[in-house]
């Protein structure tokens, strides 16, 4: 099963949800405050890019300032 990324419209905790692909789109309760108020977020590691990062500039690439 597919794991998805919700937010919480009620207190914006964000939490993940292993699902069907059938069912992704029904709501979640908030796992922090119950809420029904919940919707699915881009997942953060599909956001970003293919470049490979090295332990040397894991500084500037935390930053936003990598040159790679």
């Amino acid at each position: 099963m597919p794991l998805y990324e919700y937010e919480c419209g009620g207190c914006g905790e964000r939490f993940e949800a292993l699902v069907s692909a059938r069912s992704k789109d029904q709501k979640r309760n908030c796992p922090a405050c119950g809420s029904a108020e919940t919707g699915r977020v881009a997942s953060t590691f599909a956001v970003g890019t293919a470049a490979k990062r090295s332990d040397a500039c894991a500084g500037c690439c935390s930053s936003g300032n990598c040159p790679l």
